[in-house]
């Protein structure tokens, strides 16, 4: 189904870590343009004017890009000079998103600034029952004069790990172990803060706000307390060396 499925070839290093070659996943078609455009175009989304897109600024770096913001945040204070910061980032789409099964190498602290998250986790401490592994990737693109999404191209890359399984419809007979999850289930209303700690898998559902019709989230990410292998299903967390002085 992709542009360049009849040339392309995973390289052999790549595909002897691929536990399941036959599933990709997609990464958006990506547009530049200004914050004020994109609020133009997620007001239009919201509003009907568009249709069939949904429009997405995520994880992008506030203090590179929108630096001013900066000052109207304010930082968990017992977090500060404890762990080290790597990120703050922004989160701002028309609320009709959806981030599948998967985990980060850093200390989240997740802010609700408007609309909701539903927020699905589970504990990193036996990821064979998460399928943890590389999954092949590739691209969308658009097209301006069609005004068409197309499958644009497999990539060689795959540097995501995620969760092969579909939480949403899980096939059981291809992952069994799944069955013995028990996944903890958090709502994020506007002012909520959630703390998830490094390789905590969780999949992430926005929905809007009513009245302005978008969602917003700010985080921090931190180099973590806790580090491991990945992906590496049967791995251990262990207390980063970075870290021992405050044990």
């Amino acid at each position: 189904m992709w542009d360049n499925y009849k040339t392309f070839t995973i390289p052999e290093a790549v595909h002897k870590q691929l536990e399941f070659s036959d599933l990709v996943v997609v990464r958006p078609a990506t547009l530049n343009m200004k914050f004020s455009e994109l609020v133009d175009l997620i007001e239009n989304v919201s509003d009907g004017v568009v249709k069939n897109v949904s429009a997405y600024l995520e994880y992008s770096s506030i203090p590179d890009h929108l630096p001013k913001l900066e000052d109207d945040i304010r930082e968990m204070p017992f977090i500060i000079d404890v762990l080290n910061r790597q990120q703050l980032n922004i989160w701002f789409s028309d609320g009709n998103t959806l981030g599948k099964l998967h985990f980060d190498p850093f200390d989240n602290f997740l802010c609700q600034i408007s609309g909701q998250k539903q927020v699905l986790l589970f504990e990193p401490h036996d990821n064979t029952r998460l399928y943890e592994a590389h999954i092949p990737e590739a691209m969308l693109a658009y097209n301006h004069s069609t005004k068409q999404f197309t499958r644009k191209q497999l990539t060689e890359s795959t540097s995501m790990v995620m969760s092969p399984v579909d939480i949403k419809k899980v096939d059981f007979k291809r992952f069994p172990k799944f069955a013995s999850t028990f996944p903890l289930n958090c709502t994020l209303n506007e002012g909520d803060v959630l703390f998830m700690p490094s390789f905590w898998w969780h999949e992430v559902q926005s929905v809007p706000n009513r009245k302005e019709k978008r969602n917003l989230a700010v985080n921090y990410w931190y180099e973590p307390f806790l580090n491991k292998e990945f992906p590496c299903p049967t791995c251990k967390l262990d207390v980063n060396p970075k870290y021992r002085h405050l044990l």
